[in-house]
């Protein structure tokens, strides 16, 4: 009996230092959340346009990214796609390996572990009967980001949705993005879907998920 509630309160101390610590090194982070009024879309009718729609994560007046709806159409293909664009030195969207630019489980860890791409990235795509890109869902998906603020590195996610359905509509599609979020501390991760939260709640939920992860 007096054995188990020693291991108890020893496993208890390591928490409450593990949480404290980890309070201490996150004391000046902050995630920044935005929810805009109405999604920020970029979206056409065919055949033969082009749409496109900033996006600035930081709200400084400058956008970081750019999404683009495009159709083209050369007899015998037409060829129609969406796409986010990197606008400013530093920022990028995270790729998977060996899956490339792909939708996130929310949750995913976003760090500086990470690739991003600086190039222009495609969230669906098709030419004439075939050639799907791997963003193949309709449904609200997670992509993770870093953008450049004072020559640092910053980490965030967005949430979009592909405005189609499989087989996409004869007359329109396009993206939008429904809301996104970033870290204002420099080199701090984030996940996929995580907004501001008060106290220490939060800080002891990511303290169980790093230690979830250090013992598998």
């Amino acid at each position: 009996m007096n054995r188990a509630r020693k291991v108890i309160l020893t496993r208890s101390t390591i928490a409450a230092h593990f949480a404290a610590g980890l309070a201490a090194s996150a004391a000046h982070a902050e995630i920044v959340y935005t929810l805009p009024p109405q999604p920020i879309t970029a979206a056409i009718q065919l055949p033969d346009t082009h749409a496109s729609a900033p996006i600035d994560i930081n709200n400084d007046g400058v956008p970081e990214f750019t999404i683009h709806a495009h159709h083209q159409h050369s007899p015998p293909f037409s060829m129609m796609g969406t796409y986010i664009q990197a606008e400013r030195p530093g920022a990028g969207i995270r790729i998977l390996p060996d899956e490339g630019f792909a939708p996130l489980p929310e949750g995913t860890l976003i760090s500086n572990a990470d690739s991003f791409l600086t190039d222009g990235l495609e969230f669906w795509w098709e030419v004439g009967l075939g050639g799907w890109a791997p963003w193949q869902t309709d449904a609200p998906s997670f992509l993770g980001f870093v953008i450049d603020i004072d020559g640092q590195s910053h980490y965030g996610w967005a949430r979009a949705q592909l405005l189609f359905n499989d087989p996409p509509s004869p007359t329109a599609f396009g993206v939008s993005v429904l809301d996104y979020a970033y870290q204002t501390e420099p080199g701090v991760p984030i996940l996929a879907g995580q907004v501001p939260a008060p106290g220490a709640a939060a800080l002891l939920g990511l303290g169980a998920i790093a230690l979830r992860r250090k013992r598998s």
